[in-house]
């Protein structure tokens, strides 16, 4: 219908955005077809906002984020006035790995966007992004400057932003006060942060708290529009009845295969993330694959149960079917990459994080290229990198990488001691991805084991290193590390 109302009135922006929503939403439609559609609907007019974003949607699938760059000059040089217009540039900037165009943005915008309104919108905008990047301290300086430049539009985007944050950063205090407030401020949206605070308590093993928020949340009229997201609950409080009734309950009203697919793969993968416990989470990873053969989530999920298991070839085949299904995820490429260090082909490894990052800067990705760095032997890059990753977030991972190159780079074996002990005695951060801590990650025991070696001092060492050993069994680097130091007793 969009199509003949088209023909008839080719220079009605409504008709093509109306024409390309229908493609948008098709599985039938090339991305390629669906932006030419809303391309005509911003060419007819400049300032039609809406379809922005749906053309930025359909350039991030093509893979194009250039072309979303362009639109966004183009928009800004008719609008120079417009909030939204420095929020599509921070946005798209991240997209295409542009650091300089997001410090720009920001610059630009505080030279052009008057109303702290506005202004609000922008900081709370490059504070998202730089979360999803894994910069929180950055993240949490721009909310601070957001809440300051408006305190009256503080809101629920801002306020789920700080939890996150907090999260990452393990005040976990802030946590419960910015869930506290939600509940009470805007009790509509909160149940989008439900699933954050079952899995706080979770984390800090409160499971009589998890049970008792579980319960109280099921007799709520809106938890059945998130009933998915907890179907792994119960298993992991222990109570497999009402698991399984939970689950045939949920799949029963699933109405595709796909949406079967999707629950599965979400026990699976909340079972991985939460507890590292492959053998547990695989059979239902393989039951959503076998629903649904392009599901990324699962193939991405299944790759990691085989890399921590020393299959690497299935791991690499399942990393790339995920990467094919799920082009716009860094997920599968990290997992890639993971493969070549578990390979010993830190080279390799190393090249792959430089193409997924490809001038962008995000936490994960840098401190993985600094192991890979490290294992070249190249440990004054591989210091810089390290560093960066903890101005970023000074978490107890990315201490602990710091303090390894440190140590085994005899860099300086005083500060990686004393980031070692700091690390030792924090928490993981919030979103721990259990399933994620690989051969090449240090952990603190062994970097403290290593570094009383170094020292002469090899009963402690040998101590420390046995102390690493029990805590990460499946690392061989520790146990090779151990062999070693016990050969000097």
């Amino acid at each position: 219908l969009y199509e003949q109302v088209c023909g008839l009135y080719a220079e009605d922006k409504e008709a093509w955005y109306g024409l390309g929503e229908a493609q948008f939403h098709s599985e039938k439609v090339a991305d390629a077809v669906t932006l030419a559609s809303f391309e005509r609907a911003v060419d007819l007019d400049p300032s039609f906002t809406v379809a922005y974003q749906h053309i930025f949607d359909c350039n991030g699938r093509l893979g194009k984020p250039d072309a979303s760059m362009q639109r966004v000059r183009r928009f800004l040089a008719a609008n120079p006035d417009r909030e939204v217009g420095y929020r599509w540039w921070v946005e798209v900037a991240h997209a295409a790995g542009r650091e300089d165009e997001m410090e720009t943005s920001l610059a630009e915008a505080r030279k052009r966007v008057t109303e702290p309104r506005d202004w609000y919108k922008v900081l709370v905008t490059a504070a998202r992004v730089s979360n999803e990047r894994g910069d929180f301290v950055r993240g949490r300086r721009l909310l601070l400057e957001a809440k300051e430049a408006s305190p009256d539009d503080v809101g629920f985007q801002w306020t789920a932003l700080t939890t996150w944050t907090a999260g990452e950063m393990r005040d976990y205090d802030e946590v419960e006060r910015q869930f506290a407030e939600m509940e009470t401020k805007w009790p509509e949206q909160a149940p989008y942060l439900w699933e954050g605070k079952f899995d706080l308590y979770l984390l800090q093993g409160e499971k009589d708290e998890a049970r008792a928020f579980l319960e109280e949340i099921r007799g709520s009229e809106r938890y059945a529009k998130k009933a998915g997201k907890f179907i792994y609950a119960d298993r992991l409080l222990g109570d497999e009845e009402k698991f399984r009734a939970e689950l045939d309950r949920q799949l029963a009203h699933a109405d595709s295969d796909a949406k079967k697919a999707d629950l599965l793969n979400g026990v699976g993968s909340k079972t991985l993330e939460l507890t590292g416990d492959c053998e547990e989470a695989r059979p239902w990873l393989e039951q959503s694959l076998a629903l649904d053969a392009k599901n990324g989530w699962s193939h991405t999920s299944m790759g990691w149960c085989q890399l921590r298991e020393g299959s690497l070839d299935a791991a690499a085949e399942s990393f790339r079917k995920a990467s094919e299904h799920s082009p716009g995820h860094s997920m599968p490429r990290l997992g890639l990459a993971a493969v070549e260090m578990a390979r010993r082909r830190p080279a390799e490894a190393e090249r792959a994080y430089r193409e997924l990052l490809d001038g962008r800067v995000e936490a994960r990705a840098l401190r993985w290229l600094s192991s890979a760095l490290a294992e070249q032997g190249r440990f004054e890059e591989a210091e810089s990198t390290a560093r960066q990753v903890v101005g970023m977030n000074p978490s107890r991972e990315n201490k602990t990488q710091l303090a390894w190159v440190l140590i085994a780079g005899d860099r300086d074996l005083e500060e990686g001691v004393a980031l070692a002990t700091e690390a030792r005695e924090m928490e993981l951060s919030m979103f721990r991805d259990r399933h994620l801590e690989l051969d090449f990650v240090a952990s603190p025991e062994h970097c403290l084991g290593l570094a009383a070696v170094k020292r002469g001092e090899v009963e402690e060492g040998v101590a420390l290193l046995e102390e690493a050993a029990e805590l990460r069994p499946d690392r061989s680097r520790i146990r090779e590390d151990l062999r070693k130091a016990r050969a000097l007793l």
